[in-house]
């Protein structure tokens, strides 16, 4: 979009962080300029090919989600999603887990709130659920989201892979843990 090439390697360097952060970065570290029309359609175009993607089912989930969740619900706590993703994407991705009644709250980084690793977003999901933050148990699998989890106050667990976020992980937790309020 911008006349400039960068390895997967420079998109990766900068973790998951929101796209116009993003671009902020690589703005920096290439030297080039963006009109607000050009980002305009550059975070459009972004926003519409992770869509089809979604929508084409190319996007890989957990199998274990629809049972972590529905274990969750079924004790009685409450859930929620935390991305530095947009609402619509979180939005589509708990519809293909088919846990879209399972979640009491979702937070996304186009909701007015300071991205990751800033622990707005999680602060916001607590209070929305009227939950303690000494309460929580957050599940991360990025640094900037494990920055803005412990900066929250909440017990926080890295998930670097699909494997390690089972139910036999959450079940110990919650045996393990008084009275926990999970936020994802």
């Amino acid at each position: 979009n911008f006349g400039i090439s960068i390895t997967e390697q420079d998109d990766l360097s900068l973790g998951p962080i929101p796209s116009f952060v993003k671009l902020q970065h690589l703005r920096n570290k290439f030297n080039f300029s963006v009109s607000p029309e050009q980002e305009s359609t550059f975070l459009r175009d972004k926003f519409d090919f992770l869509m089809d993607e979604i929508k084409a089912g190319t996007v890989k989930y957990n199998d274990n989600v629809f049972n972590i969740f529905k274990f969750i619900k079924a004790t009685g706590l409450k859930t929620g999603v935390v991305s530095n993703a947009r609402v619509e994407y979180i939005s589509i991705i708990i519809e293909g887990l088919g846990i879209s009644n399972l979640v009491d709250v979702f937070v996304g980084n186009n909701m007015g709130l300071k991205p990751k690793p800033y622990p707005d977003m999680y602060l916001h999901a607590m209070e929305s659920i009227e939950v303690k933050p000494n309460n929580c148990v957050i599940f991360e699998d990025s640094d900037v989201g494990i920055a803005a989890a412990a900066a929250s106050g909440a017990l926080v667990y890295r998930i670097n892979d699909f494997s390690s976020l089972s139910l036999d992980l959450i079940e110990s937790i919650y045996e393990n843990f008084s009275k926990p309020n999970f936020v994802f």
